[in-house]
């Protein structure tokens, strides 16, 4: 029943792939049960690499032949077999096997599968069924976890290459004898140590305990190992790693305060600390202290961090305003120029009845003694002559001449209306019947106020 097997990959291809797996096999099989005879198992469907191995493992002997298929999830299963699922066979018997093969024509290229992590023997097979050769290489491993794992592939996984192309598996194998160099991750940031000793079949266990520096540059890095560099030990082995932590060395504050700024720079830089200038300035009258360092944080004596800005504030020159009230204009732009201010006159005026006050200075701002800006503008307002006010006096039911008189003493002047006011009462008669302004009103000295008569 024996035939040339024929399917997608041609007749090369197929018997590749039947010596391949037959390469995994034992040798020899093993001896079959004290019985002598087996049952018959059911393969219809099964893997034909298992079926095989599973009739190897029985005693059992085997010859197979191909029937075409186009379904891709049948190819490489077990169609029929003879004799059925359950007869029992003498040990050493032979079992005729049909295998599903895809007929469909192979394509020009194939994609590269993601092999890494399973079983060699399984991903051999999963390159032959994909129209892949395969080789391999095998590295001793003392983890049991990792033992007949595939580690890494070539061409990578995704790759479309042409039908027949042979990837090259690494894959590990268990040996508690392997023998590693541990090598030197001295110095190298933890996870590029942790893959250099991952590659040597090395385990890793990270020390909680850190080893300080104060070169930031190193902080996780690998500051010592053990076993150390060059040690011979069999894989799977722990290296132990202990990793730096960045401890900036500390540094005390110098006083710059009424230091020039080069000085103040110099100070600080020596004692490992840098300087930034805040924005804001410390006014003062002093020239001589101008751009000098007035304040700084932290304060001398006080320890910090390497590396640390000390912030400083300078002086800036900022006149004291002289005082201008009651100058005149020309003198007081003059002691404001002195004093390196601009002056500025405020269009509302200062009322005073003393003529001899008009336009000199009333008020100003910034009051004097106040310290401004250099060149800062001071504000004045100037006098205006405004005639002193005095209250009208009550005139009604006075006489003529009793009126003219308080008016006279209030410092105003009366005007007498010739319209005259009706009077009831005859004992009114030429006296005052009303009066403007009224009592009472506040008006400019020598105002003249209108009086009406009673008739």
């Amino acid at each position: 029943m024996r035939k040339a097997l024929l399917g997608r990959f041609g007749a090369a291809a197929v018997l590749g792939l039947f010596f391949a797996f037959l390469s995994l096999l034992p040798a020899t099989a093993p001896p079959a049960s004290a019985q002598q005879t087996v049952r018959m198992p059911n393969l219809v469907g099964m893997n034909g690499l298992k079926a095989v191995q599973l009739l190897k493992s029985l005693g059992l002997t085997y010859a197979y032949s191909n029937q075409a298929t186009t379904n891709p999830k049948l190819h490489a299963t077990i169609a029929r077999q003879s004799p059925a699922p359950g007869a029992m066979l003498p040990a050493g018997s032979k079992v005729t096997l049909v295998q599903y093969w895809n007929s469909a024509p192979p394509p020009a290229t194939v994609v590269v599968p993601n092999l890494v992590g399973q079983d060699y023997i399984k991903a051999m097979d999963q390159l032959a069924r994909g129209g892949l050769r395969y080789s391999r290489t095998k590295y001793p491993t003392a983890d049991r976890n990792r033992s007949n794992k595939v580690f890494r592939q070539s061409p990578a996984p995704g790759q479309r290459v042409p039908r027949n192309t042979v990837v090259m598996l690494h894959y590990y194998t268990l040996s508690m004898q392997a023998a590693v160099v541990v090598p030197s991750v001295q110095g190298l940031p933890y996870r590029d140590g942790l893959k250099a000793l991952s590659q040597r079949y090395l385990k890793v266990k990270l020390d909680p305990a850190r080893v300080p520096t104060a070169e930031q540059r190193m902080h996780q890095r690998i500051a010592r190992q053990s076993p150390a560099a060059g040690t011979k030990s069999q894989g799977g082995q722990t290296v132990t790693l202990w990793l730096y932590h960045y401890t900036p060395a500390r540094a005390v504050v110098p006083n710059v305060v009424n230091m020039p700024p080069q000085q103040a720079v110099e100070a600080l830089r020596k004692a490992g600390l840098s300087v930034t200038t805040a924005a804001q300035r410390v006014p003062t009258s002093d020239r001589g202290k101008v751009n000098w360092i007035a304040r700084q944080s932290p304060a001398a004596g006080q320890r910090t961090n390497r590396g640390t800005r000390v912030t400083v504030w300078v002086y800036s020159y900022a006149p004291v305003v002289p005082n201008v009230v009651n100058m005149p204009p020309s003198q007081a732009t003059e002691a404001l120029r002195k004093a390196g201010l601009s002056v500025v006159t405020a269009a509302q005026r200062v009322p005073t009845g003393d003529r001899g006050k008009v336009n000199w200075i009333a008020r100003q701002s910034p009051a004097a003694g106040q310290r401004a800006n250099q060149g800062a503008r001071v504000t004045v307002w100037v006098y205006s002559y405004a005639p002193p006010e005095v209250v009208v006096p009550n005139l009604v039911n006075l006489t003529l001449a009793q009126a003219g008189e308080a008016l006279r003493k209030a410092g105003l002047t009366a005007r007498l209306e010739q319209q005259r006011i009706t009077a009831g009462d005859r004992s009114k008669v030429d006296r005052v019947a009303r009066q403007n302004p009224g009592a009472g009103q506040r008006v400019r000295r020598g105002f003249l106020v209108t009086l009406w008569l009673f008739n």
